[in-house]
């Protein structure tokens, strides 16, 4: 779906200009990566082995799974930009600055937060 959106984005233009469209789908990516850790960790084998998961194990592990999931990301961005930069630069898959990356990031996390705050 996040890549759905963003090949959307790409074509009806609005990687032009000011881009404003990577924050909502950083976002949703970090929301993404904290569901899917919340599903996984929650499943009953997992509870048989380890024992039910504290709320705050829970929400501090979203949002680490989340931070990590952008963190990885970011260097995805970075490596696809250095060793495929023309196609990186076609399909808009790189950062062009430091505090671009950290701003992803950022919206990365904030989608774990909300994922986080979801489960409470």
């Amino acid at each position: 779906m996040l890549i759905v959106g963003h090949f959307l984005a790409l074509v009806s233009g609005m990687y032009e200009g000011k881009v404003w469209i990577d924050i909502p789908l950083h976002f949703f990516g970090g929301m993404l990566l904290g569901f899917g850790w919340l599903l996984f960790i929650q499943r009953p084998h997992m509870q048989a082995v380890f024992g039910a998961p504290s709320k705050l194990f829970l929400g501090l592990s979203v949002l680490a799974f989340a931070l990590f999931g952008s963190f990885v990301w970011e260097l995805f961005e970075l490596a696809f930009s250095v060793w495929a930069a023309d196609v990186a630069h076609a399909v808009k898959w790189y950062s062009p600055s430091a505090s671009d990356a950290l701003t992803d990031m950022l919206a990365g996390f904030a989608g774990g937060v909300f994922a986080a705050w979801y489960n409470l």
